[in-house]
């Protein structure tokens, strides 16, 4: 455990270094989008706590003003909810581990476009200080704000494997989803 707890800390710091983070990115939240050839669309948040999953802060999103097949409209619907509801509940005094804190890095399934898409909404939002990265699948490039080249790391890296992770549990997540929603579908009609 101890050991396992050492390399999860590494990778942390690793990530902090490679990303020019201010600090150790103590919570992180994945997000990728599920649907079936434009069909019933969702959005799925993951959070990591100290480099490990939180299942307890996981989130759902139904994409509801998304009507044809948009990934980076969904992006930006689903962290619009997430970050106006995690306002809300900040100005209420409410503590809910979905919402608040606020995260130290968002990781977005997917490349450049879906990098930008999220950006965008959260600079409406106020939250451009926010760190983001997106993480392409095919060669596993690593795209920043404001970075022109992808950053690629090699394979066995930690830092890699623990983006990979939070990548693979939201896409397992959205994917279980969609999944419950068509059948859901199947069933009504």
């Amino acid at each position: 455990r101890k050991q396992a707890a050492a390399a999860t800390r590494l990778a942390l710091e690793r990530l902090r270094d490679l990303l020019a983070l201010p600090a150790l990115p103590e919570r992180i939240e994945a997000y990728d989008i599920s649907h079936w050839q434009g069909e019933e669309p969702v959005a799925a948040m993951v959070v990591f706590l100290d480099g490990r999953p939180a299942p307890e802060a996981y989130r759902r999103f139904r994409i509801r003003d998304i009507t044809k097949n948009d990934d980076y409209a969904a992006l930006q619907e689903a962290v619009g909810r997430r970050f106006l509801h995690g306002r809300k509940e900040q100005e209420e005094g409410e503590a809910n581990p979905g919402f608040l804190p606020f995260p130290d890095l968002l990781v977005i399934d997917g490349g450049k476009g879906q990098l930008n898409a999220v950006c965008t909404k959260l600079a409406a939002l106020g939250g451009a200080e926010i760190p983001v990265v997106s993480l392409a699948e095919k060669e596993e490039e690593i795209y920043q704000r404001d970075g022109e080249d992808p950053l690629r790391l090699p394979r066995d890296d930690q830092a890699l494997h623990l983006l990979q992770h939070l990548r693979d549990e939201a896409h397992r997540f959205a994917l279980a989803f969609h999944r419950a929603r068509r059948q859901k579908q199947s069933f009504a009609s």
